[in-house]
């Protein structure tokens, strides 16, 4: 089995979570615009924290894009944070939480790290119906990152599509 890890600690994660006996492979190009020679190649595709660094209006075409990397019948795992989960946290008048900025914007520490689009749960499986994937799981996780040596659990999106 031949995958493809997309994104900060995306291999780790197909180790660990989703692909433990595949050849995992990172791609030296520029993700959002595979080159063709790519097409049809992948058993599987995780695309870890990187659709929400897509333009809004692009991201249908960068998940048809990514869809093309997959064979038949092979998946595509999407993780993105939470858009439901940063608008509880902006508006709980009790404790709003202080990463949720950096949660939805991005850390902003280089143009690699800027989030330009963001996420329903609702919106990625929409997005992903509209690229041509059935969606086949959709799972909302909590996770932790840490921002000036603290640790804060925020949410994630988790979308598998799968390409007919």
């Amino acid at each position: 089995m031949k995958t493809l890890a997309m994104g900060f600690g995306a291999v780790e994660v197909a180790q660990s979570k989703l692909w433990r006996d595949a050849e995992i492979q990172s791609p030296v190009w520029n993700v959002f615009d595979p080159p063709k020679k790519f097409r049809g190649k992948y058993d599987g595709v995780l695309a870890y924290f990187v659709l929400q660094r897509v333009a809004n209006l692009a991201v249908i075409d960068t998940l048809k894009k990514w869809r093309e990397l997959l064979k038949a019948e092979a998946e595509l795992h999407v993780h993105v944070p939470s858009a439901e989960w940063f608008a509880r946290q902006m508006i709980d008048p009790e404790q709003p939480s202080p990463f949720a900025l950096q949660h939805l914007f991005g850390l902003q520490v280089n143009e690699e790290t800027f989030n330009l689009s963001a996420f329903t749960m609702s919106r990625l499986r929409g997005d992903m119906h509209a690229a041509g994937l059935a969606v086949r799981f959709a799972r909302v996780y909590t996770y932790q990152i840490s921002l000036e040596g603290k640790t804060y659990q925020a949410e994630q999106h988790h979308v598998v599509g799968l390409k007919r």
